[in-house]
């Protein structure tokens, strides 16, 4: 029998569990939250080795673990049993559980939890004829803000209310989109213990003509001069203020350095990425940690090390300590930390 997640915490509340349940599906916040229901159901918040046991398909003795479902726990009420990893499940594995599903221990509950069974064959069919399915496709326009709430605390996030909302008007409902945004998002933000709030995610990722305050940054980093001014201008004229766009191109040239510092030392990636101060969740993304890293290995240390006194002078200049506007000073700053042979004399005087 095939159920919904819905189904599912619904029949858990009436009725509690039963003895097996396959948990199988492309959509993996969904299988996490059918899991969650079943453990509560279950043995509670007991995780102790009476109550639950777990194993891997491909990796775990199957027979000991079944060995284990059908004997009856000692000192608590009911055993959880998960096998995660379906996928990997072998033809002799598939025979082991569909033979335990003729007869399972009414004092255990067995989860086989994976992205699917790799076999439509006999085993198989008795195996889901069995067992209570649960459904879990990829997820659906109305459950992404929950799964987005879910995922930014799972990367050690803090967020404001909104924040799932507006990384999902921005970005539409695709999982990886989301994923690469608000991964951009903590990194924008560093390993500071700063709250997400929407206005964040919309500085950080919407749209305006010339790309958004990350591809200002992104530019910069990747040494590509017609970006990088073009997203200056744009910033400026959807009212970026020039002390805020100087507070993130120092933040961004402090990491540079950082990174191109350890670098030069010979250190390796993951101890480049920290000295930059990138999240640790982001350093886990391997598209966001093999961009940034492509970006250091785009600098040398020799013009990272003159950025500091140009963007003091910068500072100065947009305080008051020299001439020219706004526009010119940070224009002026972007032409000279992308051409290596400048360096640190008055720019902004008259």
């Amino acid at each position: 029998m095939a159920v919904s997640l819905e189904t599912l915490q619904a029949d858990l509340k009436r009725q509690g569990p039963g003895p097996v349940y396959l948990v199988l599906g492309p959509g993996s916040w969904l299988r996490r939250q059918a899991m969650a229901g079943l453990r509560r159901a279950s043995v509670g918040d007991d995780d102790s080795p009476w109550a639950v046991s777990r194993g891997g398909a491909g990796e775990t003795d199957l027979g000991a673990l079944l060995d284990g479902a059908r004997t009856r726990p000692m000192g608590v009420a009911r055993r959880l049993v998960i096998l995660t990893g379906a996928e990997n499940l072998k033809i002799a594995d598939l025979e082991l559980l569909a033979e335990y599903v003729l007869a399972p221990c009414a004092t255990t509950c067995l989860v086989l939890e994976g992205e699917k069974l790799p076999s439509t064959g006999g085993a198989a069919r008795r195996l889901r004829a069995a067992a209570v399915v649960v459904d879990c496709p990829s997820l659906r326009p109305y459950q992404i803000p929950r799964w987005l709430e879910e995922e930014i605390k799972r990367r050690g996030g803090r967020a404001a209310a909104g924040v799932a909302q507006r990384l999902q008007e921005i970005l539409g409902d695709d999982p990886e989109e989301l994923l690469g945004g608000l991964d951009k998002v903590l990194l924008y933000l560093g390993v500071k213990d700063d709250i997400i709030t929407p206005e964040t995610v919309s500085q950080v990722l919407s749209p305006v003509p010339h790309g958004t305050v990350w591809a200002f940054i992104e530019a910069l980093e990747d040494r590509d001069r017609g970006r990088a001014l073009a997203g200056l201008q744009a910033l400026l004229e959807q009212g970026e203020a020039p002390e805020s766009i100087l507070r993130l191109m120092a933040r961004s040239r402090r990491q540079m350095l950082a990174g191109s510092s350890v670098r030069q030392d010979r250190g390796g990636d993951d101890q480049v990425l920290e000295a930059m101060g990138v999240h640790p969740r982001a350093r886990a993304a391997p598209r966001l940690r093999r961009a940034i890293l492509n970006r250091v290995r785009k600098h040398h240390l020799r013009d990272l090390s003159r950025a500091p006194a140009l963007l003091l002078e910068a500072d100065s200049a947009l305080k008051g300590g020299g001439s020219g506007s706004p526009r010119v000073v940070l224009t002026r700053l972007v032409l000279d930390l992308l051409t290596t042979r400048v360096s640190p004399r008055s720019r902004f005087s008259a």
